[in-house]
């Protein structure tokens, strides 16, 4: 896609500048934020083998600075278990996803248990378990909307930076997975609930509503409304 040729080939420069400081003998705990964002940043173009170096060498920064069961290495450990599953390595995906479970298990961060308990629903997306994937994102939106103190779950009473973004993102897999199952009206339901808080956030990667949008989109085709789908399928790829 020429589109994202540029932003592919800085991203590639940037990882390039990131790997010989940390090839340092002593390297900048500055690098580890650098190269986590630079990891999503790969995710977003799909680039999954290129995140799994960048997260694996986050997590040897990580280890030089802290024990190896600090419950922060699952910041870390939980999104490299996803790149790992995303490129079709479950058994060594579930080992991660282990040791990430003690972790998440010993923390006081309340949003660690949902934000894993997501990653394992993409885990099961990947493999093809999608009713087990859409359980997963369910509870894990449920656990989310109580830390956002929202009973209701709408998204304006969702307080939070955080709390929105991570809330989207639960929306976005279970209408992904609802998508696969053909369940139209849980797909709609949900990926039109994920557009209205990604709408009232900044923050939240520009994918998820690139994503969320394409969901949509193939809701409306499946359900013959052509000129909606159209409108959302070509938003959801500008």
């Amino acid at each position: 896609m020429r589109w994202i040729a540029q932003p592919v080939i800085a991203l590639g420069l940037v990882f390039s500048v990131l790997s010989a400081a940390f090839a340092a003998a002593e390297p900048d705990p500055a690098a580890l934020d650098s190269l986590a964002r630079l990891a999503r940043q790969w995710n977003s173009f799909g680039r999954h083998a290129e995140a799994e170096i960048a997260y694996r060498r986050a997590l040897e920064i990580k280890l030089l600075q802290s024990p190896a069961d600090d419950p922060a290495l699952a910041d870390i450990l939980m999104p490299l278990a996803m790149e790992v599953s995303n490129q079709g390595r479950f058994r060594e995906a579930r080992a991660l996803f282990a040791e990430a479970e003690w972790l998440v298990n010993h923390s006081t961060d309340p949003f660690d248990k949902p934000r894993l308990i997501a990653y394992r629903a993409i885990d099961a997306m990947n493999q093809h378990h999608f009713s087990q994937a859409r359980d997963f994102a369910r509870t894990a939106m449920e656990m989310r909307q109580t830390l956002a103190g929202s009973a209701s779950g709408k998204s304006t009473v969702v307080n939070g930076v955080l709390a929105r973004g991570e809330l989207a993102h639960s929306l976005l897999i279970e209408a992904q997975a609802s998508l696969q199952m053909n369940d139209l009206l849980a797909a709609e339901v949900a990926s039109t609930r994920a557009l209205e808080i990604l709408a009232a956030s900044s923050a939240p990667p520009a994918s998820w509503r690139s994503e969320a949008l394409l969901v949509l989109g193939e809701v409306n085709g499946r359900m013959a409304r052509s000129e909606k789908a159209e409108t959302l399928l070509k938003e959801g790829v500008s």
